[in-house]
């Protein structure tokens, strides 16, 4: 058996709420087969109670989206002695993700112990002490680690002082603390790449007697259930994959039984199930989660066995379709097998198929696609509507760590590929299609406004990405404060429209070398020569620092092979693994008529 089958073995054979037990058993097993495509990834926990049991639900979560980590949980007891020494292990590990998960009933007992005893002046100062020592402990390790900060907040108490009539005083227990969580994020919003994860919302989600258990509380200060370790961990992980690339990018969408109840060309659009009332409110709110991920700049695309009138039809008329045309990127509305279909949209929008999540009510066109594609996330919908919002909204498989101007736009930029396909059919070669597009280029050195854009990129971006390297927001502030590092970012334009920042290189100067780091493009913008252009400028700003040559590094993986021969088109030697060289007296500037304009500010 291989090691793909083997996973998928391992996977499918823990229910919903797996046990410790049996949670313990995947994780091993696991450890012992290595899958293709798994990304490393480190993380260190700092805590105050006893969290041994969060580890296998990690491991087994992480791998689901690909990503294999490596976990280092400091000694019970002395976070705060690691976080202080620069040299401790918890900085040596050199964790990308570091975790901060302290309990306020360790913080400031009195809170939970003697509230009734506490005067208001008392209670607000043992609650601002408490998040003075979170938010301290946070600010001491961004001063000494550039990893991506994922800091717990504040539980309410299941049982709180006041009985009944807490949540309607003021100064009651609930209100006291729910103000300080408050307060605890818009002060950790200050501090770079450190983000939230809301333990109180966690257990609010699950409800506080099946997230927490007392008896274990008592005897190892251990103080979640295994289904709360299990939502924790997956909190955990969807940093994870978004760090690390693995978050998906386009939503793939059946129609009939999916966006609406019934099949349009059997019933017609006044016969199908949509609206405010059931059974067509389920399809109604599935629409609304649906258009809530395009908010966030996820593509959207419909795969669909059905007459192409018939669903444009159901877009563009029907009251209650809150989805239009216009909202998707890519349709496949046809009578082929589906499987084909997602191929063609991949292609379409020069994704990878591990982009993909396709959502469909039929059982065998999901098997299908199981079988013939396993890199696409199939979701099978199940038979009552009312619970697709809730599929959707807990896959957890779209975010990503900033939201940027370029996601909301980004199915525009994709829209507008139809009249630049058009134009090089017209063209009577590509160079011609180039030259008409009269795109203009604009790069800029440093750009610290462009901060979360380009750490986007670096974590998103996997065709043409030379290395492949992930960086938080942290460690690009860190790249644009470093003299002896350049970040450069690219943003493209055309008769058709902008395309926002599409391009990002960082270049390191050691001793007489210029090396490249990254340089990497969105995939939109693959092979309108932005790459050669930007290399050029990367080679001019070497001369004038004073180096004697610049080295480029490959990394491949499994999806770069767009960029594989780059740099021996560009004239580099190879001098080594993965690395190449040009000497700056053969590197001149190539003139690159197919850009009306380059601007490099």
């Amino acid at each position: 058996m291989n090691a793909s089958v083997d996973l998928r073995e391992i996977l499918s054979s823990l229910g919903d709420r797996p046990s410790v037990a049996q949670i313990s058993a995947a994780a091993s097993r696991l450890r012992q087969i290595e899958p293709p495509g798994l990304v490393r990834a480190k993380i260190a926990v700092l805590r105050d109670t006893t969290l041994e049991q969060l580890i296998p639900f990690l491991e087994v979560n992480c791998v689901r989206v690909g990503v294999r980590p490596e976990v280092y949980m400091c000694p019970y007891g002395a976070a705060h002695l690691e976080v202080h020494n620069p040299q401790s292990e918890l900085y040596t590990f050199e964790p990308e993700i570091i975790i901060l998960a302290f309990r306020l009933e360790n913080l400031a007992p009195k809170l939970f112990e003697e509230y009734l005893k506490l005067s208001a002046s008392e209670a607000d100062q043992l609650a601002q002490d408490a998040l003075d020592q979170i938010l301290n402990l946070t600010r001491i390790v961004r001063k000494n680690s550039k990893a991506i900060l994922l800091v717990h907040n504040f539980e309410t108490p299941r049982f709180p002082a006041h009985g009944f009539l807490d949540g309607n005083r003021i100064d009651g227990q609930i209100n006291r603390l729910r103000r300080l969580n408050l307060q605890f994020a818009e002060s950790l919003a200050e501090i770079e790449t450190a983000f939230v994860v809301d333990i109180d919302h966690i257990l609010s989600q699950i409800g506080y007697e099946a997230g927490t258990d007392n008896r274990f509380w008592h005897i190892a200060r251990l103080a979640y259930s295994p289904l709360c370790l299990n939502r924790i961990s997956g909190c955990y992980t969807q940093i994870a994959a978004a760090l690390k690339g693995r978050n998906k990018k386009c939503l793939v969408l059946d129609c009939d039984n999916t966006l609406w109840g019934g099949v349009v060309g059997e019933s017609g659009v006044s016969g199908i199930q949509l609206g405010a009332a059931y059974p067509g409110s389920g399809y109604r709110a599935f629409q609304l989660a649906v258009l809530e991920l395009f908010d966030r700049g996820i593509l959207l695309a419909l795969n669909s066995k059905n007459n192409l009138a018939d669903v444009l039809e159901v877009l563009n008329t029907h009251p209650d379709c809150l989805l239009k045309p216009g909202h998707f990127a890519c349709m496949q509305v046809n009578w082929r097998d589906k499987a084909s279909n997602l191929r063609e949209i991949a292609s379409e929008l020069n994704l990878g198929l591990d982009s993909l999540v396709f959502v469909d009510d039929n059982q065998a066109e999901c098997e299908l696609v199981r079988r013939l594609l396993p890199e696409v996330l199939v979701v099978e919908l199940g038979k009552d509507s009312t619970g697709y919002e809730i599929q959707l909204k807990t896959l957890g498989v779209f975010d990503s760590l900033a939201t940027t101007a370029e996601d909301s736009q980004r199915s525009k930029y994709y829209q507008t590929e139809e009249k630049r396909k058009e134009l090089r059919i017209a063209c009577e070669s590509y160079e011609a299609y180039l030259r008409s597009l009269e795109m203009v280029l604009s790069i800029e050195r440093g750009g610290a406004q462009n901060r979360s854009r380009i750490a986007q990129l670096t974590q998103k971006t996997n065709q043409f990405n030379l290395t492949t390297r992930r960086y938080s927001e942290a460690e690009i502030q860190g790249f644009l404060d470093d003299p002896s590092v350049r970040v450069y970012s690219a943003r493209l334009s055309d008769k058709f429209g902008d395309n926002g920042l599409i391009g990002v290189a960082i270049v390191k100067l050691e001793a007489q070398s210029s090396v490249i780091d990254s340089l990497l493009l969105s995939c939109r913008v693959i092979n309108r020569k932005v790459e050669d252009a930007l290399l050029s400028v990367i080679i001019e700003d070497a001369k004038e620092q004073g180096a004697a040559r610049v080295i480029g590094q490959f990394i491949p993986t499994a999806k770069n092979k767009p960029a594989a021969d780059f740099y021996s088109r560009q004239g580099f030697t190879p001098i080594g693994a993965g690395e190449y060289e040009l000497p700056l007296e053969e590197g001149e500037f190539k003139p690159l008529p197919c850009f009306k304009n380059i601007e490099v500010k």
